[in-house]
């Protein structure tokens, strides 16, 4: 009986901590506050994969600091289109 309260105690632990890292890890919506390039990777010197207009919807996936920048991986609102663009590109208020 003992053992199976550790057992049963164990999975409840481990089901509140996994339920509270995926609430983590949920995408942020921003905008681009101006004309913004979307990169390949998270460099100036990483290629251009497309622009993107003022006031587009995103969701930040990631953020992370490069040479010094904070970049964001982003994918573009209704659609597939992902990339990573500077982080004070962009807005996160509606």
């Amino acid at each position: 009986m003992k053992r199976f309260a550790v057992l049963l105690l164990s999975i409840l632990m481990l089901a509140s901590f996994c339920g509270s890292a995926a609430a983590e890890a949920e995408p942020i919506t921003a905008y681009t506050n101006c004309l913004a390039n979307v990169r390949k990777g998270p460099s100036m010197r990483e290629d251009i994969l497309f622009e993107l207009e003022t006031g587009t919807g995103l969701s930040v996936l990631e953020t992370l600091t490069e040479d010094g920048m904070q970049w964001c991986h982003i994918v573009v609102a209704g659609s597939s289109q992902e990339g990573y663009i500077l982080r004070e590109l962009l807005d996160f208020s509606g």
